[in-house]
């Protein structure tokens, strides 16, 4: 519904403002930066909703469209990597800056996808470094975990729809350095 949308918006202009100016900031200052982005960022936030929700549509119409039972287990995890993107909460979940790529997220699960019965061997050989990259994750902290996640989506874009492009140099590598650094 509409109220839990500019909830959700509000909630990540928080955290925005929050990360920006540090838990020390004027919680007044705070409150009037966040009242006055409201309404811009809602809208702005809806509009990449709808094409978020049109990706996603994309992408869970071409996993019903094989009718491959030797990949169900790619279908499968592609359609819960879905819904994990398209969550509930989404704008405060991704986060205002994050959101805009969850699109290309999307289009990168279909594009994997349409792709994947045309070389099984080369998806089994990508997938098997995404899953390293997830098990490295899931053994780390909590706070490692939030912070590798968007670093793991454009592993995914590397992997399986490398003409996307990704927004940072992504490896299996680089995820374990993320993991063993230093909270920032």
């Amino acid at each position: 519904n509409t109220s839990s949308f500019v909830d959700d918006v509000i909630t990540a202009l928080t955290d925005r403002e929050i990360l920006v100016n540090g838990l020390d900031a004027n919680p007044e200052d705070l409150r009037a930066k966040v009242i006055e982005q409201s309404i811009e960022q809602s809208f702005a936030a809806a509009k990449l909703v709808e094409k978020i929700a049109t990706a996603a549509r994309q992408a869970s119409k071409a996993i019903a469209e094989i009718q491959d039972m030797s990949v169900l287990h790619v279908l499968a995890a592609e359609k819960a990597h879905i819904a994990e993107l398209v969550s509930s909460n989404i704008v405060s979940t991704a986060g205002l800056e994050r959101i805009t790529r969850i699109p290309v997220y999307l289009q990168a699960s279909k594009m994997r996808i349409e792709k994947l019965l045309e070389n099984p061997e080369r998806d089994r050989i990508a997938e098997l470094d995404l899953n390293e990259a997830l098990a490295l994750v899931a053994k780390a902290p909590k706070e490692k975990q939030n912070q590798a996640r968007w670093i793991i989506e454009e592993l995914r874009i590397s992997l399986f729809a490398q003409t996307l492009g990704t927004a940072e140099s992504v490896s299996v590598q680089r995820i374990k350095k993320t993991i063993s650094s230093p909270l920032a």
